[in-house]
């Protein structure tokens, strides 16, 4: 069965991430560490969609599992194709925006993350992962979606 598997495998994998914004209309990164792709550099809470697991279920999982923040009313946002040839890893990224939220942030992954941080959007770190640089480059009015709700 293991054969078929990998004949079938394109070797995409499919991750997601979310856009978590606080009332200060600023959005939530974490700084990677220890990771094959995008060491150091900050991404949004999202993490590898499991077989049979659907998009919204990975988002909430990964937010949890990162950061013991839960988030709930997810809006599809976009989504991006990304390689890494140095790393020989290509991802399809779909992204959402995360209505509500509520908790109280912690790192919950101390071996995949440095720290989490608020970000205005006029103000981003300059190592961002390529994804979310990806995202950003579409141009998108994320502020254009219902306020969020903490």
């Amino acid at each position: 069965m293991k054969n078929i598997e990998n004949k079938l495998d394109l070797g995409v994998k499919v991750g997601t991430a979310v856009f978590i914004f606080n009332k200060n209309k600023q959005f939530l990164l974490g700084k990677r560490k220890n990771s094959i792709t995008g060491n150091g550099s900050w991404c949004l809470p999202g993490g590898r969609m499991e077989r049979w697991e659907k998009p919204e279920d990975t988002t909430i999982r990964e937010v949890k599992e990162e950061t013991d923040l839960e988030v709930s009313d997810l809006e599809f946002l976009t989504f991006s194709n990304d390689m890494f040839r140095g790393e020989n890893e290509h991802w399809l990224t779909l992204f959402y925006v995360a209505k509500n939220w509520r908790g109280t942030l912690s790192i919950k992954e101390i071996d995949k993350c440095e720290e989490w941080k608020w970000f205005d959007i006029n103000n981003l770190p300059d190592n961002l992962f390529l994804s979310l640089q990806n995202v950003l480059n579409l141009n998108l009015n994320l502020f254009s979606l219902k306020e969020p709700k903490i």
